[in-house]
C-alpha cells in the first residue's frame, strides 16, 4: 500500500530545492548575460523571494519527515526563519509600491 502522506511530504521538500534551482540557474544566466557577479544578481528582491520560499517548502517538507523530535523542531525553526524572512520582504515591496 502507497503511504500517501509521505508521497506529498516528500514531494513538498523535492518542489523547494527545484524551485531553488531554478531560482539558482535563472540567476546565474542572467550574471553572465549582464557581465555581474551571481552575488549581485541573487541579491535581487526577485531572487530572495524565489530562493525563501523555496526553503520553506524544503523545511516544511523535511520537518514532516523527520522521526525525531528534535530534527523537527530544528527543521520547524528554520522553516519559520525562512517565512519571517520571505514576510519581511513581501512587506517592504509592498510599502515600495505604495509610494
Amino acid at each position: 500500500m502507497i503511504d500517501w502522506p509521505y508521497v506529498g511530504w516528500s514531494a513538498l521538500w523535492i518542489f523547494g530545492l527545484s524551485l531553488d534551482l531554478a531560482v539558482l540557474s535563472i540567476a546565474y544566466y542572467q550574471s553572465g548575460e549582464n557581465h555581474q557577479k551571481l552575488g549581485k544578481v541573487l541579491g535581487g528582491r526577485g531572487f530572495q523571494l524565489g530562493l525563501d520560499l523555496g526553503m520553506v517548502f524544503f523545511c516544511l517538507g523535511l520537518a514532516a519527515l523527520a522521526g525525531i523530535l528534535w530534527q523537527r523542531i530544528a527543521w520547524g525553526v528554520l522553516s519559520t526563519g525562512f517565512g519571517v524572512n520571505l514576510a519581511f520582504l513581501l512587506l517592504k515591496k509592498r510599502e515600495n509600491e505604495g509610494r
